[in-house]
């Protein structure tokens, strides 16, 4: 917790460092701050341990039913892949990497130190959201390699990866946004690391139960919808425009409360 600390630290030097024109670049600032925070941190460790544990869960699913498996080689792994990482470890992710963002505004008085900052609570915001989208981003990008590798090298699969793979990429990190801005609301509001996290486990069995009953506007159903699991080739684009527009709808709403609490809450009251 030393290096979350002393990341917070001299990110709060960063932020305060200048007061001349800091609002007119508050939110790159904000998140190179973001950023500062993470370069020491287990995040990067998470981001690259999670995937590599659904694809070889995945991978062991699929050489254990492949003759079961009649479709395209390639897809029948990423239904098995995506059934663990997508489902469950995805999500549950997005929720630690939003709980580290927060948490380091928990300790001491980084939380009054972060709302006499002279950046507007929007940046604040969006800096935590935007970083929390690279993660995502980042994290799905590794996914998909390792899914590759281990079609290519473990199993040897006839043919080549999808050509609609591109979605999984768009589809998966936009989606589980959905979800990530919720859960980044809650770690704002909630001192306790752990509660949060719960929550997200929750959620994802909410999510499968409202997909399995076609209650597609849930937050964590919409993740299962981005990364396209359940049905060969690309998303409808009735699919489609529920993904992206249920995932703006969910982050402007989590933003919209999550801003409005920045902006009324009181820098003397410790919390």
């Amino acid at each position: 917790m030393k290096s979350s600390e002393n990341g917070a630290v001299f990110a709060a030097r960063k932020l305060n460092g200048e007061a001349s024109g800091i609002r007119r670049g508050g939110f790159f600032r904000c998140v190179r701050a973001e950023l500062i925070k993470l370069r020491h941190s287990a995040m990067w460790f998470a981001v690259f341990a999670l995937p590599l544990i659904g694809v070889l869960i995945g991978t062991g699913n699929y050489f254990i039913n492949a003759d079961a498996l009649t479709g395209d080689p390639w897809f029948d792994l990423w239904t098995q892949v995506a059934l663990f990482f997508g489902y469950f470890f995805y999500p549950v992710l997005a929720a630690v990497v939003a709980g580290y963002l927060w948490r380091v505004e928990h300790f001491d008085h980084n939380w009054n130190g972060l709302m006499t900052t002279p950046v507007s609570a929007s940046s604040i915001w969006f800096s935590k959201l935007f970083v929390l989208f690279i993660m995502a981003a980042l994290c799905q990008a590794v996914n998909i390699l390792m899914y590759w590798a281990a079609g290519a090298f473990i199993l040897r699969l006839p043919g080549s990866m999808p050509s609609y793979w591109w979605w999984w990429m768009v589809g998966g990190p936009s989606a589980v946004m959905a979800g990530a801005s919720i859960q980044s609301y809650l770690s704002m509001r909630i001192r306790s690391f752990a509660v949060p996290v719960g929550i997200s486990l929750a959620l994802c069995v909410i999510g499968i139960a409202c997909y399995s009953r076609g209650i597609w506007f849930f937050p964590n159903t919409l993740a299962i919808i981005g990364i396209n699991a359940q049905h060969e080739g690309l998303p409808t684009i009735i699919d489609m425009t529920k993904v992206l527009g249920g995932t703006v709808f969910w982050i402007a709403a989590a933003s919209f409360a999550g801003i409005r609490y920045l902006e009324k809450t009181d820098v003397k009251s410790e919390r």
